[in-house]
């Protein structure tokens, strides 16, 4: 302690000493924000979306962000076994079953028109897929659903078809449930006749099917759904249809289920349109200094940073970072559009790889954990912090060049490996302070001790 007096004692005090801390937070050493930070607004990088854990549908009008739209083309699957339909079938219904996974955005008082279309082209196991793809799709509307309340988390009774005994009914997770033309189903799979063989040949019978959210027919802020593909037997098409057997007329089913794979791919198209919005603006301007920037998700935006005069600290000696955090204030974000619950900082090299900052790198004896770096949204002071203290440390001894820095939307549970990707995981955005907003900042506070030799 006596020499950490000592130490503080020598301590230079450069003009700008003064910025608010938190008393948790509170360390010694002196405190400068002479670190400008310029920040400005750009487009995401594109991400393929064939490997998504949960797959977005929906529609958004945001008067900051304008309007978003995410849509699902969708591989359908044949049952393990070779699958028959029996004697004389016929339908009684087909139903898409696509189960919630989660939802951002307005789920009381957007009334939403889900609409289903035959793709024109089987999606190729190959792909790639990425969100900025355009999928053919026929006009048609097969299948239709409106949803005038989001119920994600109420579960669903449903009939129980039992095979060769009285039916009966069930209970099942959240889910949304779309009538399929029964025409279209009874043409295109229970008289697909050798398309039945197998999965290569009725995906290229049946092309696949595109869900999209009818723009004219919805009303309201809009939102987005997430469903959960991933989970064995939680979506798919389901048939009830009778059909005959020894004299006897029974009423079956069989579902044709989605299961993202290598075979059968499942993928997502974005559209983000910012026409005459204060994003647009932000785009086509080159401030270094924006008072605002903007970061979505769904690959939409993101905020690029830098720190000008890091460097600058070498002249007051031998410098020790006791500790650099980035600050972050939110402008707005108010119902139904509320902030990201999580962002992430990351940098680039010399070559414009993104890599990690070294507070947060497995390969850097003085990382921290995910948690600790931050980024997580603290809703009661309306801002998001993280730690930066290596690498301040590391641009003022030289040993790391400066290069652009990113802040991204993130997934909440992502490691901090994919964090660094754009996320199709999210829907959300951020309004992020700039360093000259009077209001909402964001700055670098930054505590150090200098010993003067």
């Amino acid at each position: 302690m006596l020499i950490s007096l000592f130490i503080l004692t020598g301590c230079s005090n450069p003009e700008g000493v003064g910025l608010d801390v938190d008393p948790e937070d509170a360390i010694s050493g002196t405190l400068v924000d002479s670190s400008t930070v310029f920040s400005s607004t750009v487009r995401e990088d594109s991400l393929m979306t064939t490997g998504l854990s949960r797959y977005p549908l929906g529609f958004m009008r945001d008067p900051v962000f304008g309007t978003t739209e995410a849509n699902l083309a969708m591989t359908l699957n044949l049952p393990d076994t070779e699958i028959s339909f029996g004697t004389a079938p016929v339908l009684d219904s087909a139903v898409l079953v696509l189960r919630y996974a989660d939802f951002y955005g307005d789920s009381t008082g957007t009334v939403y028109q889900v609409d289903v279309h035959q793709l024109q082209d089987a999606l190729s196991p190959s792909g790639p897929y990425f969100n900025t793809y355009v999928h053919q799709f026929n006009s048609t509307v097969i299948g239709s659903k409106r949803v005038p309340r989001v119920r994600i988390k109420d579960s669903v009774t449903v009939q129980d078809i039992i095979k060769d005994k009285a039916d009966g009914t069930k209970k099942l997770p959240a889910h949304l449930r779309i009538a399929i033309d029964p025409a279209f189903i009874t043409a295109n799979v229970l008289n697909a006749g050798d398309a039945l063989k197998s999965n290569s040949a009725f995906h290229e019978f049946f092309k696949g099917l595109y869900v999209t959210v009818n723009k004219q027919q919805t009303s309201g802020p809009g939102g987005v759904f997430y469903f959960d593909f991933r989970t064995e037997g939680a979506s798919g098409l389901e048939l009830y249809y009778k059909n005959t057997k020894d004299s006897k007329v029974d009423t079956t089913s069989q579902t044709l289920q989605i299961t993202p794979g290598t075979s059968s791919p499942v993928a997502a198209h974005f559209v983000h349109n910012y026409a005459g919005t204060p994003v647009e603006a932000a785009l086509n301007g080159a401030h270094q200094t924006s008072s605002v920037t903007y970061v979505q998700g769904l690959a939409g935006l993101r905020t690029k940073v830098t720190f000008p005069y890091l460097t600058n600290l070498k002249s007051l000696g031998n410098v020790t970072v006791n500790k650099a955090e980035l600050v972050v204030d939110v402008e707005g974000g108010e119902n139904p559009f509320t902030p990201l619950p999580r962002i992430f900082l990351y940098r680039t090299d010399i070559a414009g790889q993104k890599q990690l900052f070294p507070d947060v790198s497995d390969l850097d004896f003085r990382s921290v954990t995910d948690v600790e770096f931050g980024g997580f949204f603290n809703s009661t002071r309306k801002r998001y912090k993280f730690s930066v203290t290596a690498y301040v440390q590391d641009i003022i001894n030289g040993k790391l060049k400066q290069f652009d820095a990113y802040i991204a939307a993130a997934d909440l549970l992502a490691d901090k490996g994919s964090a660094t990707s754009p996320t199709g995981l999210v829907a959300g955005r951020s309004v992020l302070g700039g360093f000259a907003n009077p209001s909402v900042k964001m700055k670098l506070n930054i505590f150090y001790t200098s010993a003067n030799n």
